[in-house]
């Protein structure tokens, strides 16, 4: 299986934790000279997400058990920061930092029609009582990384030390919150000034497949029985990400994004493995890995091997370093799958396979490549000589 020298893996490590400001904040588009950048659009819980995943197995090997533990905190106090009303939100802003956004980046009163896509982005923003600025239309993507995060810190619980469990039990509490708003407010993310729905914010668990794997995530985490439902059950498992050349090509799966549903997929059925309990959805899984052929994806790879799965990637790696990537980029989109070195750098699985990285001449750029530290620790198997 493919494989991190030890030294790359350190250095990786080390970008990341000057990626993680004071505050657990997570500047996935990395640092340069010293200075992170900073222009994330919304999508920092998302990839604080996808840090979750990675430090649920990599705090179990005793040589990155302390930074990760570090980390984990970090991260703890950033879901706590960037709850408003029990809501987790898309990420915060301090004072002058919310102030130097454009005016059509700050508080949107608009509404959409119950609370699907208008096609325009609409920012809605809540200022608490630390005058933090928390943007909280939140979609369900970026909650089912959060939540898949969670799931793995669920399932390996037990393996845990006393210090690690305290900080993994923060995250159990944040998502009981979570699950008391949409209780509270029928699972539908509105203005909190005048009642308007969200874009993207209706999470209603029988509306979409991905909004049923996100409530049946919820309820795993919380010791709950998820309520089986069978119209939602047979869409998981049979409907495609994309019907070629008809409705979307094989390049553009915004409506049924094939890495997020294997990323929640693949969490859900690692916590139900640790308690013995059947499996879930894997037609569904196995579609997706069928559709993404050739694609050369090592989280499906991944995920394929572990859950006995097939999947044909264009080549199977072996060293990783070979792809690890740095420097500032301009991304191009291809009409055909592209070698994985030459593709957008900070998630290559998502939409990746047809979108390649061009360098360009700015201060060189260092970014943790989380999507290659995310495919090499999930499901990492976990020896005994990993305890201290």
């Amino acid at each position: 299986m493919y494989t991190f020298s030890e030294e790359k893996l350190n250095h990786l490590f080390s970008i990341l934790e000057k990626q993680v400001d004071s505050f657990g904040r997570y500047f996935y588009k990395g640092i340069y000279d010293g200075f992170q950048v900073k222009e994330d659009q919304g999508d920092m819980t998302y990839h604080s997400g996808i840090l979750l995943q990675i430090l649920a197995f990599s705090v179990l090997d005793s040589k990155y058990k302390e930074f990760s533990k570090r980390l984990l905190r970090k991260l703890s106090m950033y879901f706590t920061l960037v709850q408003a009303n029990s809501l987790i939100g898309r990420e915060f802003l301090f004072e002058n930092e919310f102030n130097s956004l454009m005016p059509h980046e700050k508080h949107c009163r608009k509404g959409t029609f119950l609370g699907l896509d208008s096609g325009k982005v609409c920012n809605k923003w809540h200022i608490n009582n630390k005058n933090i600025y928390i943007r909280y239309d939140i979609s369900v993507d970026s909650l089912l990384s959060f939540l898949a995060g969670v799931l793995y810190l669920k399932s390996n619980f037990s393996l845990y030390d006393s210090k690690e469990k305290e900080i993994v039990a923060s995250f159990f509490e944040k998502a009981r919150m979570l699950k008391s708003y949409y209780e509270i407010n029928g699972y539908v993310i509105k203005d909190f000034e005048n009642g308007k729905f969200c874009r993207f914010g209706n999470h209603y668990p029988y509306l979409t497949p991905m909004n049923y794997l996100l409530h049946y995530a919820l309820d795993l985490i919380l010791d709950k029985d998820p309520k089986d439902n069978i119209i939602m059950e047979w869409l998981i498992n049979n409907i495609r990400t994309y019907l070629t050349e008809i409705f979307k090509s094989k390049k553009e799966r915004f409506s049924y994004n094939g890495y997020m549903f294997a990323m929640i997929v693949s969490a859900i059925n690692y916590y139900l493995k640790s308690k013995g309990k059947p499996l879930k959805f894997l037609k569904g899984l196995q579609n997706i890995l069928i559709e993404a052929k050739g694609e050369e994806n090592l989280f499906f790879l991944k995920v394929a091997i572990y859950f006995g799965l097939k999947y044909a990637p264009i080549v199977y790696l072996n060293n990783l370093d070979d792809h690890v990537i740095s420097g500032v980029s301009y991304t191009l989109k291809a009409n055909s799958v592209i070698d994985l070195s030459h593709r957008i750098y900070y998630n290559r699985w998502e939409k990746s396979a047809y979108t390649y990285s061009l360098k360009l001449p700015y201060p060189e750029l260092e970014l943790c490549n989380e999507d290659l530290l995310q495919a090499y620790f999930i499901f990492k198997k976990v020896l005994s000589n990993f305890r201290n």
